[in-house]
């Protein structure tokens, strides 16, 4: 049986039935906070925050939802809104507080799902996976944003342009300059010269 596409669960959700929502925050939750976090750089009890505040609107907005656009577009749309919002008050309370200079693990990417291989072989996933997390915190936090919806998310570019509210040109250069940055990083680990 083909699951229920994200679209028609909104327009679920919409018409009143119960059950539509619970779905799609449970194909999105783990998806949106990742977003948020590198998004914002927010450390795991914001971005938890933020992400709930996302599924709020999807929540409170379900009706402005026209169809016109996948519903993952219109969701990362909305959380871009929240992050941006999120930012924004962020920063004008650091005019007015002191702030900790210590930051609790911000941009930690979390560990991918097991595919269930031999030990040595889950040993070397890991320590690929991890090279692979480590070098993307390396890159700017738009370009970590735009490596997610590329890459994770599979937006294509203009979806990509919606959501982070920038020319289709600016969303293809993060891409290119992510992936061309990580390579850089990559290089030496890939060619054993070196490890993160």
């Amino acid at each position: 049986m083909t699951p229920v596409s994200d679209e028609k669960l909104i327009l679920q959700h919409r018409a009143g039935q119960s059950g539509a929502m619970d779905l799609l925050l449970e194909r999105y939750q783990s998806r949106v906070f990742q977003f948020v976090r590198w998004k914002t750089g927010a450390d795991r009890v914001d971005a938890e925050d933020l992400a709930q505040e996302v599924f709020l609107q999807v929540f409170r907005s379900s009706s402005s939802f026209q169809g016109k656009a996948r519903f993952r577009t219109w969701l990362y749309s909305l959380a871009g809104n929240v992050c941006h919002r999120w930012i924004r008050t962020k920063s004008r309370r650091r005019k007015f507080e002191v702030l900790d200079s210590t930051q609790e693990d911000s941009n930690v990417m979390p560990d991918c799902p097991d595919q269930r291989p031999g030990v040595l072989e889950q040993l070397q996933i890991h320590e690929r996976e991890h090279s692979v997390r480590l070098a993307v915190q390396q890159l700017e936090s738009k370009h970590q944003v735009a490596l997610l919806l590329r890459d994770w998310e599979e937006l294509s570019y203009l979806e990509m342009s919606d959501v982070l509210n920038v020319p289709v040109g600016t969303v293809k250069s993060r891409v290119h300059h992510a992936r061309l940055q990580l390579a850089q990083i990559l290089k030496p680990i890939l060619h054993g010269e070196a490890s993160l």
